[in-house]
């Protein structure tokens, strides 16, 4: 799966062979009767980008109790699922009604390593909406703490994280005169902060060892996240 290096200007998490349905082309093809249960998903995250406004989400899960939940979260939005892997396939009912599904379908590759190899997302009241997506393993995300990434584009932002949960934003490359806020942490590599009274979400996304890793960042009330790389200077 070739992970595309140029965003769209919608900044989709781009498989190259996505389908236009709104899923994502199968991956590897899992091995025969090897079940998927929910514990399995401890230590993964699913950055989710759907061809919407606002439409970065981020999909991790903790274990409470005897349950697994699943916490998914938008710029301004938190909501919490429990967990319930049936057939190595997962529903999330976001609201409860069945109006929106997300659908995931998990396997494991020769190696045993958990993979997902197909997922949907339905709308009932917009079924053109399309998603994009990836399954991350968190310990493969480099920490955030003293790092900086500079904006993929001809009139970048730059943005530095320090080492006590805090951040910084400026258009100049030396962060002259950039003001310091808080953030806090969702997963690896994944943040929510408030910066000059505006909510920010980040995700950090790191396909493979050999590629550096990249961050897509949403601001509330901005149609279109937008893409992040380690800042070299």
């Amino acid at each position: 799966m070739k992970i595309l290096k140029a965003f769209t200007l919608i900044l989709l998490f781009a498989f190259a062979a996505c389908k236009k349905d709104g899923g994502v082309k199968p991956g590897p093809d899992p091995v025969i009767n090897t079940k998927v249960t929910n514990t399995d998903l401890l230590g993964y995250s699913i950055p989710v980008q759907l061809n919407v406004d606002d439409g970065l989400r981020v999909i991790y899960f903790n274990k409470d109790g005897n349950d697994i939940k699943a916490t998914y979260d938008a710029v301004t939005v938190r909501r919490i699922f429990t967990v319930n892997v049936v057939n190595n396939a997962w529903v999330m009912d976001l609201n409860g009604n069945g109006s929106i599904k997300y659908t995931f379908k998990f396997g494991r590759d020769d190696k045993g390593q958990l993979v997902l190899f197909s997922a949907s997302y339905k709308n009932q009241a917009d079924a053109s909406i399309q998603m994009n997506l990836v399954l991350l393993k968190n310990a493969d995300i480099p920490a955030l703490a003293n790092t900086r990434y500079k904006e993929h584009a001809d009139m970048p932002e730059y943005i530095k994280f320090s080492d006590d949960h805090n951040f910084a934003i400026s258009t100049q490359p030396n962060y002259a005169g950039a003001a310091w806020a808080s953030y806090y942490d969702l997963c690896p590599g994944a943040w929510k902060g408030k910066y000059n009274g505006i909510d920010y979400m980040g995700i950090t996304i790191k396909i493979s060892a050999n590629e550096p890793p990249e961050m897509i960042i949403q601001k509330a009330g901005e149609a279109k996240s937008r893409t992040f790389n380690p800042q070299n200077n």
